[in-house]
């Protein structure tokens, strides 16, 4: 499952671009209801996903 740090920082930084969530998957290449379910924390995306969410929110992502 994502980590809920992760996802609330999606969110957070979605909500500052004023995106919809559907807007925000629109970008990433993604569904809205499996973009949803990141945001919640409820799946295990793939680091491919989160790579393609985070320039979709203009964000780094860092791997450690």
């Amino acid at each position: 499952m994502v980590d809920r740090l992760i996802s609330n920082r999606l969110r957070s930084r979605r909500e500052a671009l004023a995106l919809t969530q559907r807007a925000a998957a629109e970008r990433a290449g993604l569904l809205q209801t499996n973009y949803s379910k990141i945001e919640q924390g409820k799946t295990n995306p793939r680091v491919s996903t989160l790579q393609d969410i985070a320039r979709a929110l203009s964000l780094e992502v860092m791997l450690v």
